[in-house]
């Protein structure tokens, strides 16, 4: 547990835990609001392969469950963008799926 600007940042180490914490409405005699970080609760990856080439990052969002933002790499060759095979994928769990 650690004090941040905004409240209090408690990290529970399972599911359940975080499950009972979302219903805790009373700390210590005190009314609380618990929510998950948005930021925290994420995790990112790289893929890259050239099969993805024909990809859109839509297609990750679509077909890959826990995926919740896709972004595709781009480079630059003078005044063109070439889209890449690479993408930065969010995941809506703390580590990225295996």
């Amino acid at each position: 547990m650690s004090k941040t600007g905004r409240g209090i940042l408690l990290e529970v180490e399972t599911r359940m835990d975080e499950e009972r914490m979302m219903r805790v409405s009373e700390l210590a005699g005190m009314k609380v609001k618990v929510t998950r970080d948005g930021y925290l609760s994420t995790s990112r990856g790289v893929v890259k392969d050239r099969d993805l080439k024909g990809c859109e990052s839509e297609e990750f969002l679509e077909y890959v469950p826990s995926v919740i933002n896709a972004r595709r790499i781009e480079i630059r060759r003078g005044d063109r963008k070439i889209k890449t095979n690479t993408f930065v994928l969010t995941f809506n769990t703390p580590t990225p799926p295996q």
